[in-house]
C-alpha cells in the first residue's frame, strides 16, 4: 500500500504439555489446533480464519474516516484503533457487521500511525500498524469530481454534470449508489461507508466512469463517500456526505 506500513502481528499461541510416563517413557500431549477443537470451546478458539486484511482497508480526510470494506475483519469481530504518534493518545473502536466491514471517525493527520487490533469473543488476534499517507493526485481529484458529481456541478476531468444517485432501500434493506458515464476516471475505487450502521463497501469506475456500490441502508441514513487510486494505496481524498432517501 503507498504510504502505509503495515506490521501484522499473529497473537495465536499453542501450548505443548510434557506428561512424564515412568524412568523410561514420556507422552507429548498437544494441544489441539483450532479447528480440532470441540464444539464447547469459545468463538476466538474456534475462528481459524484470517486476521485483518490491510488491502481491504481506506481512509478519507476531510472529514477523516478509517473504511474497512467486506472481509476487512472477520464476521462480529471488534476493532480497536489507537493514534499511536499523537501526543494525546487518541483511541477508538468499532464492531464488524457480518460481512466484516466497519467504518469510524478518526484523528489522524498525515505521517502519524495507527494501532488496529482485531478481537475475537474479547481475547486479541490479529493487529497492524497503518501509516496515514496523503492521498494521490488521482485520489484528490477523483474525490473533489465525486463532490461534483453529487451536487451536479461536476466540472472536473473526465466530464462535466454526472450526477450520483442515491436509491431508497429496497425490499431487501439495500440502497445503491450509482454514477453516470463521465462520473469518474477509469479503475478508481469509490468507497461507499454508511456511517449509521457500519455498512462499507467498495465499486471500481468502469471504463466509462460510470459505477454502482450496493450496501445494507435504511431511510435517514448518513453515507460517506470518497475516491482511491487502488494502484497507490488505501488513501482517499476529501469526504462527500449523502442521505439516503
Amino acid at each position: 500500500m503507498f504510504g502505509a506500513k503495515l506490521v501484522s502481528v499473529n497473537v495465536r499461541h499453542l501450548s505443548i504439555g510434557l506428561l512424564a510416563l515412568g524412568a523410561t517413557a514420556c507422552v507429548i500431549d498437544t494441544v489441539p489446533l483450532p479447528d480440532e477443537r470441540s464444539d464447547d470451546t469459545g468463538t476466538a478458539d474456534r475462528y481459524t480464519g484470517p486476521g485483518i486484511q490491510s488491502q481491504a482497508l481506506f481512509y478519507s480526510q476531510a472529514p477523516a474516516w478509517l473504511v474497512g470494506v467486506e472481509g476487512a475483519l472477520a464476521p462480529e469481530a471488534r476493532l480497536t484503533v489507537e493514534n499511536i504518534t499523537s501526543p494525546n493518545a487518541w483511541h477508538s473502536g468499532a464492531q464488524a457487521n457480518s460481512l466484516g466491514a466497519f467504518n469510524l471517525p478518526i484523528q489522524a493527520a498525515f505521517g502519524d500511525q495507527l494501532e488496529l487490533t482485531m478481537s475475537i469473543a474479547g481475547t486479541p488476534w490479529d493487529s497492524l500498524t497503518l501509516l496515514i499517507a496523503p492521498p494521490s493526485p488521482a485520489a484528490t481529484l477523483g474525490s473533489l469530481d465525486l463532490a461534483g458529481a453529487f451536487s451536479g456541478e461536476n466540472d472536473g476531468d473526465p466530464g462535466a454534470g454526472a450526477l450520483v444517485l442515491v436509491s431508497p432501500p429496497n425490499a431487501f434493506g439495500l440502497v445503491s449508489v450509482s454514477a453516470a458515464p463521465g462520473a469518474l476516471s477509469a479503475d478508481l475505487l469509490v468507497i461507499v461507508a454508511n456511517t449509521s450502521l457500519g455498512a462499507s463497501t467498495e465499486a471500481r469506475a468502469q471504463a466509462d466512469g460510470s459505477f454502482m456500490a450496493v450496501l445494507d441502508g435504511r431511510s435517514g441514513d448518513s453515507l460517506t463517500v470518497f475516491a482511491v487510486d487502488p494502484s497507490v494505496g488505501g488513501a482517499g481524498g476529501a469526504a462527500t456526505t449523502a442521505e439516503v432517501p
